[in-house]
């Protein structure tokens, strides 16, 4: 007696792909990509701020805030550099950090504003420097410091403000 066979072949499951003739199962779509419906010959790449992880996925994962990835294909994110910041999910690159501010850490979601006595004046920094002697920083988010005005002085760095030079003394801005 004969034994029956085969009456009709199933199509690859979500996740996975057969890309020749005659097979017997199919197979997983690789990290960093997706098959998102069934009877697929190939996998789909993850396209750029998304990724997975994991082998036979239908569907990729958004990078987190505070990661990114500027590639296709990838298995994980990577995190945001000192510097820069990643303010919300499946982002392709990271945003520098403004003039006045800086992200000391990576993987921030957002800069912080530099202190009274600090600045930066420029974009992408990850600490903020200490004003000059002679000069002052009076706020916050500074992108240069202030010249102590003439009759007052700076002694030493990082200060908010000068100090009035004193009765029977003087100081010329120069």
């Amino acid at each position: 007696m004969a034994l029956p066979g085969w009456t009709a072949c199933a199509k690859c499951a979500t996740g996975s792909y057969g890309s020749t003739s005659g097979l017997s199962s199919c197979s997983a779509c690789e990290t960093g990509s997706y098959a998102n419906a069934s009877g697929l010959v190939a996998c789909d790449k993850c396209g750029a701020g998304s990724f997975t992880s994991e082998t036979g996925l239908f569907v990729c994962s958004q990078c987190s805030s505070g990661t990114f990835t500027s590639d296709s294909g990838v298995s994980s994110c990577s995190l945001c550099m000192t510097g820069s910041y990643g303010t919300g999910n499946g982002q392709s690159a990271c945003n520098a950090c403004a003039e006045g501010s800086f992200a000391s850490d990576s993987g921030l979601m957002y800069c912080s504003v530099c202190g009274t006595g600090t600045y930066t004046s420029a974009a992408g920094f990850s600490v903020c420097s200490e004003c000059a002697t002679g000069t002052f920083g009076a706020g916050t988010g500074w992108t240069a410091c202030a010249k102590c005005a003439t009759g007052s002085y700076g002694s030493t760095s990082g200060l908010s403000s000068c100090s009035a030079c004193e009765t029977g003394s003087y100081a010329n801005a120069s």
